[in-house]
């Protein structure tokens, strides 16, 4: 009887250490690792995430990929990974930002992804349609359409804008009277005749936002370009002789239009539309799944923690220099970040509703910004009043712009 009880009490412990070891050889076996590409901007907000993730699972690992900000060295690093991307060794998580240009001004590091339309029409990223469905977000969220509109091709969806920017015409004063017509080369016309020194102010800054001024400028999907030059060469003659005949007297107005500079006492917070009256965001920070992800639907959760409401700790997306594409994490931005009373978070928030047109910049974007700037800069009209040369020089930049935006979208 003693030898049995002593077994018994022996093999008791082993018996019950064994489906304990099965758990942890389970749990093993289950772990995985998503590895993430991103910029430095958005490293912390991403640890975050990681951290988050961490304490609700312990079976996965992200490994985190930051690009320099060193523009020589981001260069090399860059050509780098596009040969390691294109050899299909991806990565499974991409949080890039497409900013080119920073207060009017071309920034110093350019996108990893040149344009994101190709990059989607390459097979890079993997569609996100399923997981989507499946994902409640989508249906109670009042996500602006224009964003995700941006990041489809086929139809199907690839990429999740996180961040936006956009011109504003801020104004302490209401509209004297309306412009004819709600776009950009009527409100000009009005800003000629009017004493409205804040919408005057904007024109004088919005000749350096070229970009903005036609978009969409091309259909990837139907291969076209909409992209007028015509009209682009006139907005461009009439912009620059307003700008001309006005920068003199320009100095004591208000020529901000940038979301940081929303505040209390404004009475309008107003998209600037483009030349066909669309109101339009440029896409800054956007997140997409890797197509050589082995682990698809993973990775997608992971990306919406800078969208959905999962975690406080994220209230302010994936952060950066751009403003939230999610309306509860915009309205956060204003309430928590620039702390504006609910007045004027009606207005931010009836500007978020408004857009209706999102796109990404590429280099003829760039090429545009450039342009401008250099015919301002050198063509010194405002001296000159050589308007037969204003007229040349933006048929000339239309015309490349054209030509550019046709091989883009061909290629």
């Amino acid at each position: 009887m003693k030898i049995k009880k002593y077994v018994c009490i022996v093999l008791i412990p082993i018996l019950l250490s064994l489906p304990c070891s099965g758990c942890k050889d389970q749990q093993k076996a289950n772990k995985y690792t998503l590895t993430i590409l991103t910029e430095q901007e958005f490293e912390s907000q991403i640890k975050i995430a990681r951290n988050y993730l961490a304490e609700q699972s312990t079976n996965v690992d992200i490994q985190i990929k930051t690009l320099s900000t060193n523009p020589s060295t981001r260069e090399i690093e860059i050509q780098k990974l596009i040969t390691q991307i294109m050899a299909g060794k991806g990565y499974d998580i991409y949080l890039l930002n497409n900013l080119r240009y920073g207060d009017a001004q071309p920034t110093d590091t350019m996108p990893l992804i040149a344009n994101p339309y190709k990059a989607m029409e390459s097979g890079l990223f993997a569609p996100l349609d399923s997981y989507m469905k499946q994902d409640d977000y989508w249906d109670k969220s009042s996500y602006n359409s224009a964003f995700l509109e941006t990041g489809k091709y086929n139809d199907k969806q690839y990429i999740l804008p996180l961040t936006f920017t956009g011109e504003l015409l801020l104004s302490e004063s209401d509209w004297i009277q309306k412009p004819e017509a709600d776009n950009l080369v009527e409100w000009l016309k009005y800003a000629e005749r009017s004493e409205d020194t804040d919408l005057k102010g904007a024109f004088i800054h919005h000749i350096f936002m070229s970009p903005n001024w036609y978009q969409p400028a091309t259909n990837y999907q139907k291969r076209e370009v909409q992209y007028d030059k015509e009209r682009w060469k006139e907005f461009f003659v009439s912009n620059m002789k307003f700008f001309s005949l006005n920068i003199e007297q320009s100095a004591n107005w208000s020529q901000d239009t940038s979301w940081t500079s929303v505040r209390d006492g404004l009475k309008r917070i107003e998209f600037i539309p483009d030349i066909t009256g669309n109101r339009v965001a440029s896409i800054q920070g956007y997140g997409a799944v890797g197509m050589s992800c082995e682990r698809k639907e993973e990775a997608y959760e992971f990306l919406m923690l800078f969208l959905n409401h999962e975690t406080d700790l994220l209230w302010q997306g994936i952060g950066g220099r751009g403003i939230p594409t999610d309306p509860d994490k915009y309205q956060m931005q204003f309430e928590r970040g620039f702390k504006v009373s609910e007045e004027t978070l009606k207005m931010t928030l009836k500007a978020y509703q408004g857009l209706n047109c999102a796109y990404f910049a590429t280099n003829v974007e760039s090429y545009l910004q450039e342009a401008v700037e250099n015919a301002v800069h050198e063509g010194r009209w405002e001296k000159t009043n050589d308007w037969d040369a204003c007229d040349k020089t933006g048929a000339e930049i239309a015309e490349k712009a054209q030509k550019l935006y046709e091989t883009q979208v061909k290629e």
